[in-house]
Protein backbone atom coordinates (compact mmCIF):
# COMPACT_ATOMS: atom_id res chain seq x y z
CA UNK A 1 0.00 0.00 0.00
CA UNK A 2 3.12 2.45 0.17
CA UNK A 3 3.61 3.21 -3.33
CA UNK A 4 -0.52 4.15 -3.72
CA UNK A 5 0.20 6.86 -0.96
CA UNK A 6 3.76 7.98 -2.54
CA UNK A 7 1.27 8.73 -5.57
CA UNK A 8 -1.45 10.27 -4.26
CA UNK A 9 1.08 12.82 -2.29
CA UNK A 10 2.58 13.38 -5.78
CA UNK A 11 -1.05 14.11 -6.66
CA UNK A 12 -1.07 16.81 -4.89
CA UNK A 13 1.86 18.46 -5.46
CA UNK A 14 1.82 18.68 -8.56
CA UNK A 15 -1.09 21.35 -7.89
CA UNK A 16 0.22 24.19 -6.14
CA UNK A 17 -1.91 26.21 -3.53
CA UNK A 18 -2.14 28.79 -6.02
CA UNK A 19 -3.54 26.25 -8.54
CA UNK A 20 -5.93 25.08 -6.55
CA UNK A 21 -7.25 28.50 -5.76
CA UNK A 22 -7.90 29.01 -9.37
CA UNK A 23 -9.04 25.67 -10.42
CA UNK A 24 -11.67 26.64 -7.47
CA UNK A 25 -12.88 29.90 -8.64
CA UNK A 26 -13.15 28.56 -12.48
CA UNK A 27 -15.06 25.69 -11.08
CA UNK A 28 -17.27 27.76 -9.32
CA UNK A 29 -18.25 29.59 -12.09
CA UNK A 30 -18.30 27.10 -14.29
CA UNK A 31 -20.50 25.34 -12.16
CA UNK A 32 -23.51 28.21 -12.84
CA UNK A 33 -23.95 27.53 -16.58
CA UNK A 34 -25.99 25.39 -18.38
CA UNK A 35 -25.03 21.72 -19.49
CA UNK A 36 -25.13 22.94 -23.72
CA UNK A 37 -22.86 25.87 -22.85
CA UNK A 38 -20.51 23.94 -21.33
CA UNK A 39 -20.56 21.47 -24.27
CA UNK A 40 -20.04 24.24 -26.19
CA UNK A 41 -17.15 25.58 -24.49
CA UNK A 42 -15.22 22.21 -25.05
CA UNK A 43 -16.03 22.09 -28.52
CA UNK A 44 -14.21 25.21 -28.89
CA UNK A 45 -11.43 23.88 -26.85
CA UNK A 46 -11.39 20.47 -29.01
CA UNK A 47 -12.49 18.43 -25.62
CA UNK A 48 -14.88 15.74 -25.82
CA UNK A 49 -18.39 17.05 -25.08
CA UNK A 50 -20.28 14.05 -23.50
CA UNK A 51 -20.67 13.02 -20.09
CA UNK A 52 -22.60 14.35 -16.74
CA UNK A 53 -22.28 18.23 -16.23
CA UNK A 54 -19.98 17.38 -13.35
CA UNK A 55 -17.40 15.48 -15.21
CA UNK A 56 -17.60 18.58 -17.96
CA UNK A 57 -16.71 21.42 -15.37
CA UNK A 58 -13.62 18.97 -14.05
CA UNK A 59 -13.07 18.63 -17.87
CA UNK A 60 -12.62 22.25 -18.34
CA UNK A 61 -10.94 23.12 -14.99
CA UNK A 62 -8.24 20.55 -15.51
CA UNK A 63 -7.97 22.50 -19.24
CA UNK A 64 -7.33 25.54 -17.16
CA UNK A 65 -4.68 24.69 -15.05
CA UNK A 66 -2.40 22.73 -17.63
CA UNK A 67 -2.95 25.71 -19.20
CA UNK A 68 0.45 28.58 -19.22
CA UNK A 69 -0.38 31.87 -18.12
CA UNK A 70 -1.44 33.78 -21.02
CA UNK A 71 -3.73 30.62 -22.63
CA UNK A 72 -5.46 31.01 -18.86
CA UNK A 73 -6.65 34.49 -19.69
CA UNK A 74 -7.82 33.65 -23.05
CA UNK A 75 -9.36 30.75 -21.37
CA UNK A 76 -10.91 32.91 -18.37
CA UNK A 77 -12.18 35.60 -20.61
CA UNK A 78 -14.54 32.18 -22.52
CA UNK A 79 -15.31 30.92 -19.27
CA UNK A 80 -16.26 34.01 -18.05
CA UNK A 81 -18.50 35.20 -21.24
CA UNK A 82 -20.07 31.50 -21.01
CA UNK A 83 -23.44 31.93 -19.65
CA UNK A 84 -24.41 35.42 -21.85
CA UNK A 85 -22.73 34.28 -25.00
CA UNK A 86 -24.35 30.81 -24.68
CA UNK A 87 -27.94 32.04 -24.25
CA UNK A 88 -26.44 35.20 -27.22
CA UNK A 89 -25.76 31.96 -29.79
CA UNK A 90 -28.23 29.90 -28.51
CA UNK A 91 -29.88 28.58 -31.67
CA UNK A 92 -33.66 28.33 -29.84
CA UNK A 93 -33.44 31.97 -28.41
CA UNK A 94 -33.59 33.09 -31.87
CA UNK A 95 -37.02 31.49 -32.69
CA UNK A 96 -38.22 30.96 -28.83
CA UNK A 97 -41.15 28.68 -28.74
CA UNK A 98 -43.65 29.28 -26.44
CA UNK A 99 -45.48 26.23 -24.81
CA UNK A 100 -48.48 25.97 -22.87
CA UNK A 101 -49.44 23.50 -20.07
CA UNK A 102 -53.13 23.04 -20.78
CA UNK A 103 -53.89 21.93 -17.21
CA UNK A 104 -53.18 24.95 -15.49
CA UNK A 105 -55.07 26.74 -17.88
CA UNK A 106 -59.23 28.27 -17.22
CA UNK A 107 -61.89 26.91 -19.12
CA UNK A 108 -62.34 30.28 -20.82
CA UNK A 109 -58.49 30.09 -21.49
CA UNK A 110 -58.74 26.34 -22.89
CA UNK A 111 -61.61 26.84 -25.23
CA UNK A 112 -60.41 30.60 -26.99
CA UNK A 113 -56.99 28.33 -27.59
CA UNK A 114 -59.05 25.54 -29.05
CA UNK A 115 -60.89 28.04 -31.63
CA UNK A 116 -57.90 29.74 -32.34
CA UNK A 117 -55.90 25.97 -33.51
CA UNK A 118 -59.43 25.56 -34.98
CA UNK A 119 -60.20 22.71 -33.03
CA UNK A 120 -64.27 21.70 -31.32
CA UNK A 121 -63.81 23.57 -27.73
CA UNK A 122 -66.86 21.53 -26.19
CA UNK A 123 -67.51 19.24 -22.96
CA UNK A 124 -65.87 19.59 -19.89
CA UNK A 125 -62.47 20.69 -18.55
CA UNK A 126 -60.76 17.98 -18.37
CA UNK A 127 -61.79 16.76 -22.33
CA UNK A 128 -60.95 20.74 -23.26
CA UNK A 129 -57.56 19.75 -21.31
CA UNK A 130 -56.91 16.72 -23.16
CA UNK A 131 -57.83 18.00 -26.75
CA UNK A 132 -55.52 20.89 -26.06
CA UNK A 133 -52.76 18.56 -24.47
CA UNK A 134 -53.17 16.57 -27.92
CA UNK A 135 -52.29 20.04 -30.08
CA UNK A 136 -49.94 21.02 -28.15
CA UNK A 137 -47.67 18.09 -28.62
CA UNK A 138 -48.60 17.77 -32.03
CA UNK A 139 -47.06 21.20 -32.13
CA UNK A 140 -43.79 19.83 -30.56
CA UNK A 141 -43.30 17.03 -32.54
CA UNK A 142 -43.32 18.97 -35.43
CA UNK A 143 -40.55 21.37 -34.40
CA UNK A 144 -36.98 20.03 -34.33
CA UNK A 145 -34.71 20.59 -31.63
CA UNK A 146 -30.78 20.36 -31.75
CA UNK A 147 -28.66 19.98 -29.13
CA UNK A 148 -25.58 22.25 -29.26
CA UNK A 149 -23.23 19.64 -31.05
CA UNK A 150 -26.57 18.90 -34.10
CA UNK A 151 -27.75 16.23 -32.01
CA UNK A 152 -31.52 15.73 -33.03
CA UNK A 153 -33.73 15.29 -29.67
CA UNK A 154 -36.00 12.70 -30.00
CA UNK A 155 -39.41 13.07 -28.81
CA UNK A 156 -41.65 10.10 -28.60
CA UNK A 157 -41.64 6.80 -26.26
CA UNK A 158 -40.74 8.26 -23.14
CA UNK A 159 -42.20 8.27 -20.24
CA UNK A 160 -41.03 11.69 -19.15
CA UNK A 161 -41.93 13.10 -22.29
CA UNK A 162 -44.12 15.89 -21.97
CA UNK A 163 -44.30 16.48 -17.94
CA UNK A 164 -44.66 19.50 -16.70
CA UNK A 165 -42.24 20.58 -14.09
CA UNK A 166 -40.24 23.48 -12.38
CA UNK A 167 -37.14 25.10 -11.96
CA UNK A 168 -35.56 27.95 -10.51
CA UNK A 169 -34.17 30.90 -12.63
CA UNK A 170 -32.73 33.23 -10.82
CA UNK A 171 -34.90 32.89 -7.86
CA UNK A 172 -37.85 32.54 -9.89
CA UNK A 173 -39.81 29.64 -10.42
CA UNK A 174 -40.37 28.72 -13.63
CA UNK A 175 -42.50 26.21 -15.47
CA UNK A 176 -41.59 24.10 -18.30
CA UNK A 177 -42.19 20.84 -20.32
CA UNK A 178 -39.97 18.17 -21.02
CA UNK A 179 -40.04 18.45 -24.43
CA UNK A 180 -37.43 15.88 -26.04
CA UNK A 181 -34.08 13.52 -24.80
CA UNK A 182 -31.15 12.32 -26.20
CA UNK A 183 -30.82 8.85 -25.49
CA UNK A 184 -27.85 7.26 -23.90
CA UNK A 185 -25.15 6.44 -26.29
CA UNK A 186 -21.66 4.48 -25.83
CA UNK A 187 -19.44 7.95 -24.91
CA UNK A 188 -21.97 9.15 -22.95
CA UNK A 189 -24.29 6.81 -21.14
CA UNK A 190 -26.67 9.73 -19.49
CA UNK A 191 -30.12 10.48 -20.84
CA UNK A 192 -30.32 14.10 -21.64
CA UNK A 193 -33.89 16.01 -21.70
CA UNK A 194 -35.02 19.07 -23.11
CA UNK A 195 -37.31 21.25 -20.96
CA UNK A 196 -39.42 24.10 -22.69
CA UNK A 197 -40.09 26.79 -20.37
CA UNK A 198 -43.53 28.71 -20.95
CA UNK A 199 -41.77 31.52 -22.58
CA UNK A 200 -40.01 29.23 -25.42
CA UNK A 201 -36.75 29.39 -23.78
CA UNK A 202 -35.03 25.94 -23.14
CA UNK A 203 -32.22 24.38 -20.85
CA UNK A 204 -31.09 20.64 -20.92
CA UNK A 205 -30.56 18.59 -17.28
CA UNK A 206 -29.75 15.03 -16.65
CA UNK A 207 -32.81 12.67 -15.09
CA UNK A 208 -31.76 13.24 -11.22
CA UNK A 209 -32.06 17.25 -11.95
CA UNK A 210 -35.68 16.83 -13.88
CA UNK A 211 -36.86 14.23 -11.26
CA UNK A 212 -36.06 17.33 -8.87
CA UNK A 213 -38.02 19.88 -10.82
CA UNK A 214 -41.02 17.11 -11.24
CA UNK A 215 -41.53 16.97 -7.53
CA UNK A 216 -41.38 20.95 -7.80
CA UNK A 217 -44.25 21.32 -10.43
CA UNK A 218 -46.09 19.31 -8.28
CA UNK A 219 -45.63 21.17 -4.76
CA UNK A 220 -46.69 24.65 -6.68
CA UNK A 221 -49.43 23.48 -8.02
CA UNK A 222 -50.72 20.85 -5.81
Amino acid sequence: GHDVEEEEEEEELILSEEDAQAREQVVQHLEGLKVADLRTMLKDMGLLTRGRKQELVDRVAAEYVASPADKREELLAVIAGGSNEGDASNTESMEAKPILIPRLLKVVELKALLAERGLEAKGLKADLVEALQAAVIAEEQAFEDRSAEGEVFKKDDHDWLWRPVTKELGGVACDAVVVGFLPPTAEDPYELFRIRFLDGEVEDLELEELKACAEAFEELHA
